[in-house]
C-alpha cells in the first residue's frame, strides 16, 4: 500500500490477540479509517473497548451458566446448584443419536439452546478482539451486535459474524453483482440471486473447504467436498434465507414492516426458528447427512 511500511502491517498480519479463519478489523486500510486521530476520540475508542470487554465476560459467565443450568451433565456451578440441572441434550448429541427416546419438544428447545449458545461464543470470542482494538485506538465494528433481535434472516447474517459476512461481502457478492449488471440488467431478480449464492454458497464452501489442508495439499478436492456435505447444504439452505429475505425487503419498497410488538415478536421467532433449523447440518457432530436429515424430519413427527 502506497506511504506506508513493511512493519506497518505487522499489526494486521499477526494480531496481537492471535491469528484466526477470519479477520477481525479486515486489514491496514479498514483499520486507518477507523483510528483515533484526537485524544478525545482515542478516549472514546479506549472507553468502548474496555465496555465491550466487560460486556464479552457478562457473556462469557452466561455461557457458564447455559453450560451448568440448561445442558447435563453441567460443570462446577451445576455442582454448586446441589446438581440440579435442567438436562437438556446438546444438539451435537441429538444429532449423532439421530434423537433417539427423546421427546420431540425436548428436541425443539435443544435447536433453539444451540442458536442461543452459538450467538454467545461469538459474541464471547469477538468482544475480546475488538475491544483490544478498541483500546489500541481502532473504533471498529463489534463483530456480532444483538443477532437475537434481528426481525429477518439478512439482518441476523449482517449481526451475527460480521467479518466473516464481509469477507464474503467483498470477495463474492460484490464482484458478482457487479460483473453480471450489464448482462442481468434486466433480471434484477436473477442478478441478486446469482451474487448471494456466490457468497453464501459458493464463498461459504470454498472457505471451510480450503480449511481441509490435509486433503487440499493432496489434491483430494472432491474428497473435501464429500467430508463437508452436510455444511454444504447448510450454505445452500443459508443462501436461500437470504436471498428470500433480501427479496422481499426489496419488494416491501422501504415501506417498513407490520407495526405492534406482537408481530415483531413473530418475525424474530421466525428468525430463530430458521437458523436453529439449518444448523442442523452446521453443528459440530461426527454424524453423517443421513442421521441429520432423520433428526430434522424427527421434529416434525416423519421421522
Amino acid at each position: 500500500m502506497t506511504g506506508t511500511r513493511f512493519s506497518d502491517h505487522f499489526l494486521t498480519i499477526w494480531p496481537i490477540y492471535g491469528g484466526s479463519n477470519t479477520p477481525y478489523g479486515k486489514g491496514f486500510g479498514y483499520l486507518s479509517r477507523f483510528e483515533a486521530k484526537s485524544e478525545e476520540e482515542l478516549a472514546r475508542s479506549q472507553l468502548a473497548g474496555i465496555k465491550l470487554y466487560i460486556l464479552s465476560n457478562i457473556w462469557l459467565a452466561s455461557m457458564k451458566v447455559f453450560e451448568g443450568v440448561i445442558y447435563g451433565p453441567g460443570n462446577e456451578l451445576t455442582r454448586m446448584l446441589g446438581g440440579y440441572t435442567l438436562g437438556i441434550p446438546k444438539l451435537s448429541y441429538l444429532v449423532a443419536m439421530e434423537s433417539q427416546e427423546t421427546a420431540v419438544w425436548i428436541s425443539w428447545i435443544s435447536i433453539y439452546c444451540e442458536l442461543v449458545y452459538q450467538v454467545l461464543r461469538h459474541a464471547v470470542h469477538g468482544h475480546v478482539v475488538i475491544a483490544i482494538l478498541r483500546i489500541f485506538g481502532f473504533n471498529v465494528f463489534r463483530n456480532t451486535y444483538k443477532p437475537l433481535l434481528a426481525e429477518s434472516i439478512v439482518e441476523f447474517w449482517n449481526r451475527y459474524y460480521y467479518y466473516f459476512k464481509e469477507i464474503m461481502a467483498n470477495f463474492f457478492f460484490l464482484p458478482t453483482f457487479t460483473q453480471l449488471g450489464r448482462q442481468l440488467r434486466n433480471w434484477p431478480t436473477l442478478r441478486l440471486f446469482a451474487a448471494v449464492f456466490a457468497a453464501a454458497f459458493i464463498g461459504n464452501t470454498y472457505y471451510h473447504l480450503i480449511k481441509l489442508g490435509d486433503m487440499m495439499v493432496q489434491g483430494q478436492v472432491f474428497e473435501g467436498l464429500y467430508a463437508l456435505r452436510s455444511r454444504i447444504f447448510y450454505c445452500l439452505l443459508l443462501a436461500l434465507g437470504i436471498f428470500v429475505s433480501m427479496l422481499r425487503e426489496q419488494r416491501r419498497g422501504g415501506r417498513p414492516p407490520a407495526q405492534g410488538q406482537a408481530n415483531r415478536l413473530l418475525r424474530i421467532a421466525g428468525v430463530w426458528t430458521f437458523f436453529s433449523l439449518i444448523y442442523i447440518w452446521n453443528v459440530g457432530s461426527g454424524a453423517p447427512f443421513i442421521p441429520r436429515l432423520n433428526f430434522f424430519l424427527s421434529l416434525f413427527g416423519i421421522a
